[in-house]
């Protein structure tokens, strides 16, 4: 159901005083297609909000503000080696790098730590210690204005160095609903960023000791005070 003003100042991790005129949080299609027909119809500005980590928001947010809150994911084998991971745009990004870390999957581990949702996480095409989400998305599941579903492939996404066709051409026009990630079951570690190897003891390494040498050195830059 459709909620109106809403304060959002726990939903931003910077707890900026924020209030949505409409606002949804849902992991039904059916609400979230029904509230985006109900915006177009009304013509309603529309605000996708994700985990709100490091989010400036407006104190005020026009028409309607919606948080898709799908919180599942799935494991599809394709192959001997290879493993589709189907992924609620909800999903917390650093629960699931180590939850896929876990089960023996390589590809997401120099992604760890990174705050957010896993639906944000193409917008940005988020990255670090060499590895982009480009390099492991298959495709990225959609809802436009009007509701109808739809699908975008990887080289659709328009990705760069922190960028994608969701901060421009799609910007406010979609909500990202599912990411669909390939990775891989046999050993694939990217170590020679940094001082990324010199953390890693063994010479054969699991993905969660990846996923823990890359945590430790994101923890410690937070702790780094700012030159």
């Amino acid at each position: 159901m459709i909620r109106r003003d809403v304060d959002l100042q726990q939903a931003n991790t910077l707890g900026l005083p924020c209030r949505a005129e409409c606002f949804l949080a849902s992991d039904s299609l059916t609400e979230i297609r029904d509230a985006l027909r109900q915006a177009a119809e009304r013509d309603w500005s529309l605000t996708v909000l994700g985990g709100g980590s490091n989010l400036v928001l407006h104190p005020i947010l026009p028409g309607l503000v919606l948080q898709p809150t799908f919180s599942d994911f799935r494991l599809e084998d394709i192959g001997r080696d290879e493993v589709r991971v189907h992924v609620g745009a909800g999903v917390d990004w650093p629960r699931l790098v180590v939850a896929l870390a876990e089960n023996g999957l390589w590809g997401t581990e120099n992604l760890a730590l990174i705050p957010g949702h896993a639906g944000a996480a193409p917008i940005q095409n988020i990255g670090a210690y060499g590895v982009e989400l480009a390099d492991v998305l298959e495709e990225v599941h959609l809802l436009d204005r009007e509701g109808e579903a739809y699908r975008l492939r990887r080289d659709e996404c328009a990705f760069g160095y922190r960028d994608s066709i969701f901060k421009h051409e799609l910007e406010n026009r979609v909500v990202i609903t599912r990411l669909v990630l390939r990775l891989s079951r046999q050993p694939k570690p990217k170590l020679d960023y940094g001082d990324l190897s010199s953390r890693i003891s063994s010479a054969s390494p699991d993905a969660l000791a990846v996923v823990d040498a890359v945590s430790a050195m994101r923890r410690e830059n937070f702790r780094t005070p700012a030159k």
